[in-house]
């Protein structure tokens, strides 16, 4: 399977954090739009239906207590109007029903219709009846044919009002399960996206920051001159890429390295090179062994030129001198070596700069010279003890020196050919080195795209964190009218609670009025013929207290049937609220899921800035190795000057033994 880059990774990291947002604002979408439209149906079509049936009810009752008042008192123009108003809103009540069900609940109405016009018209014929005068005749019509239609009112009205119940139980019923549902399905799948941004944040990490570090440590390793470092990073991505091109920029390094130090190893004369602060930092054995330095030059790196050359600290050196003056100084000297033997040796001590004019050190180089000293000393006593003896030995010497000055000088000439050469593969290494350093910068642009695209990807987890932020006010919303509902459905239980404290006052009245006319027949029987008149119209207002009794009971049954199917509302609107306060909660749960996600985002991008910062680190480093390439092959160019010089003293050293060769023979000649 094919590795993804770090560009596609971030781009698939960002398209799943935006479709994961997306996904779950559209469950909670789909979920607010569910709520709200069950809730319009509770509110706007179940709760004024069964609300409507209760009104029904109340108003049959008003006009059952209107007509008997009437009959009571014919006179009685308030209980009249109170009958007209009652017929008027029980038809209303009736017209809202049939325009908002269907089903058995509509089947039903047409039979409640009918029973309702003809106890409308049984009341009516009551009512003249009593306005005439025809009391009696009015309570019988009232008693045997109105009362059992107003029964069956209310037997019809009980039935669709059980059928409307178990209707609005059913849907709000299915709107708790669908709000369960959706709200189950919308906290697992918000779950599941900060669980797979969570494996992704984690994945890109370790992905992209483990290595990036590696290659920045490596960097620093080889920048420190631990060329013994090994980079063991194989990615077929940018950062692959990048640590591919350090590895060829680090082994051409090393075979650069490697090329110059055996160069400077194959040079045979003496030299040392010093560091600005007159340090030692490279020399080679020719030059210890010349002056009988025990040990390896490695075992005095970091050592001043005194101490390193004659063992004193202290000690000034033609390469002290070199680099106080900050120009090319020739000396010849007679030394002393470590175990006391006498040298004369011809030094030149040149300092070498950088690109900015810096002083970066000298570079010495010592040529023996003791054996042609030693030779004219010699050539000096051949003349007092015999000059051809002398001359004989002289030319041997000459032909040595001639011969050691031939064969330094061809060394010399193939120093200065290895400078070149290195200084060529110098140069391939520093343009090596700029491509890589594109590369890092190439990798550095990306990261700051992919963090472009990290903070689009913020930006959008934080819109729909406000669309979230938006549905939770809706439901909020929803939640303060159930409760303003809840409060309404409570100031009507407490209302009809009312109405049963009136007829309990009126069914006190009715025993009273009971009591009163059964009084009054015992007196009138006492009276005799004298009362029977009044016996008999004490007769009538027992009857009519025992009427009013029974209607007191009916009108009390029929308020306790309002006050329970007020309780049973009450309860079904509170069981909504809690309903609604629970998608509150869990809107709100999920708003808090969307913050989370935008800070996952957030730390998302940080870590793609401390990747763009790390690769901006990295060719920071390259441009450091950089800098330290043309420093060696400056170096290089300083080291080919100094041989040339070398060779300089060298072809003046071989004219001298030619010119002592042609004295000789003048000698052997005697000349």
């Amino acid at each position: 399977m094919q590795q993804l880059n770090i560009k596609k990774l971030l781009i698939l990291l960002t398209a799943l954090t935006v479709c994961g947002c997306g996904v779950l604002l559209g469950m909670l979408w789909l979920s607010s739009q569910k709520a709200d439209h069950a809730f319009h149906i509770i509110v706007n079509e179940e709760e004024p239906v069964s609300a409507a049936f209760r009104d029904m009810y109340a108003q049959g009752l008003q006009t059952e207590q209107a007509t008997r008042n009437v009959v009571l008192n014919p006179a009685d123009d308030k209980a009249k109007k109170n009958y007209e108003a009652a017929n008027q809103s029980f038809h209303e009540d009736l017209d809202l029903v049939r325009a908002k069900v269907q089903g058995p609940l509509k089947d039903g109405l047409p039979k409640l219709a009918e029973l309702w016009d003809q106890a409308h018209k049984l009341k009516l014929e009551v009512m003249a009846l009593a306005g005439e005068g025809k009391t009696a005749e009015a309570a019988e019509l009232l008693r045997s044919k109105e009362t059992p239609v107003w029964r069956d009112i209310k037997v019809v009205l009980a039935e669709l009002t059980k059928l409307q119940d178990k209707r609005s139980a059913a849907i709000l019923a299915d709107y708790d399960s669908a709000s369960k549902t959706m709200l189950t399905l919308a906290l697992c799948g918000g779950a599941l996206v900060m669980l797979l941004m969570t494996l992704a944040c984690v994945y890109t990490g370790r992905r992209i920051h483990r290595p990036l570090t590696g290659c920045v440590d490596f960097s620093k390793r080889i920048a420190n001159g631990d060329f013994s470092a090994e980079l063991d990073i194989r990615l077929k991505d940018e950062i692959g890429e990048l640590a591919d091109a350090i590895r060829v920029m680090v082994d051409k390094l090393r075979k650069e390295l490697a090329f110059s130090q055996g160069l400077m190893s194959g040079v045979a004369a003496p030299f040392s090179v010093f560091g600005p602060d007159d340090t030692l930092l490279y020399s080679n054995q020719a030059m210890t062994d010349l002056m009988e330095i025990p040990g390896k030059p490695e075992d005095y790196y970091g050592r001043g030129s005194g101490e390193f050359i004659f063992g004193e600290k202290s000690r000034e050196t033609v390469s002290t001198r070199a680099l106080r003056e900050k120009k090319p100084l020739r000396s010849d000297a007679d030394v002393e070596t470590r175990t006391g033997k006498k040298r004369h040796v011809r030094i030149s001590s040149s300092p070498f700069f950088g690109a900015k004019g810096q002083l970066l050190g000298t570079i010495s180089i010592w040529l023996d010279q003791t054996e042609a000293v030693e030779a004219k000393l010699q050539a000096e006593r051949a003349k007092t003890e015999g000059m051809i003896h002398a001359a004989q030995q002289l030319e041997t010497i000459v032909e040595v020196i001639s011969s050691a000055s031939e064969e330094l000088s061809a060394q010399i000439e193939q120093s200065s050919r290895g400078t070149e050469i290195q200084s060529q593969r110098v140069a391939e290494t520093a343009t090596a080195m700029e491509e890589m350093n594109a590369t890092v910068l190439e990798v550095a642009k990306n990261a700051s795209q992919a963090a472009d695209s990290s903070a689009g990807a913020k930006a959008k987890a934080a819109e729909g964190a406000q669309v979230v932020k938006k549905a939770v006010e809706s439901i909020t919303e929803v939640q303060r009218k159930s409760v303003v509902l809840k409060d309404d459905m409570a100031q009507l239980g407490k209302q009809a609670e009312g109405i049963g404290q009136i007829m309990n006052v009126i069914s006190d009245i009715a025993d009273q009025t009971n009591l009163l006319a059964l009084n009054a027949a015992i007196e009138a029987a006492r009276a005799g013929d004298a009362g029977r008149g009044f016996a008999v119209v004490a007769d009538e207002v027992r009857k009519l207290a025992e009427k009013t009794m029974t209607a007191t009971k009916e009108v009390g049954d029929a308020v306790s049937g309002i006050q329970l199917g007020a309780r049973k509302n009450l309860e079904n609107v509170e069981h909504s609220v809690a309903t609604i306060e629970q998608a509150t909660d869990l809107a709100n749960q999920s708003g808090e899921a969307l913050t989370q996600i935008v800070s996952m985002v957030d730390v998302s991008t940080d870590q793609v800035r401390s990747i763009a910062a790390a690769s901006e680190e990295q060719s920071a480093a390259s441009e450091e190795i950089g800098r330290s390439i043309e420093d060696i092959n400056r170096i290089s160019g300083e080291t080919a000057s100094a041989m040339n010089e070398s060779a300089q003293a060298v072809g003046e050293l071989a004219n001298q033994a030619q010119t002592l060769r042609t004295i000789i023979e003048r000698m052997k000649t005697g000349g």
